[in-house]
């Protein structure tokens, strides 16, 4: 499934329903959906026990990804198919999507 990142959250911690170590990233994302007016968020979790965890932890908020889950719903691969990030700082001012935000200086002429 393709989603951009919008967020990034390490994780580790001891779980106090298993009592076991819990390490990965927590990846704040968006996408498309029909059933959405707009484009959908959730949060995918990706363990360290994962190969493609280094790709987690190097992504940074504006990269496209494409997530691959097993039959179960739990992330098994992750690939990186755009780590431009985007310019999600004029996106947060305008409330606009990311990149379609015109430049401070342009606003200021109109």
């Amino acid at each position: 499934m393709k989603m951009t990142v919008r967020g990034i959250q390490m994780v580790d911690y001891i779980s106090k329903k298993t009592g076991r170590p819990v390490k990965g990233a927590t990846l704040f994302c968006s996408h498309k959906d029909q059933a959405v007016d707009g484009e959908m968020t959730e949060d995918v979790f990706v363990s360290d026990s994962l190969d493609c965890i280094g790709l987690a932890y190097a992504l940074k908020p504006g990269a496209l990804i494409d997530v691959e889950y097993n039959r179960r719903g739990y992330v098994a691969d992750l690939r990186i198919l755009d780590s431009k990030p985007a310019d999600t700082a004029g996106a947060a001012n305008t409330g606009e999507p990311a990149g379609t935000a015109e430049p401070a200086d342009t606003k200021k002429s109109k």
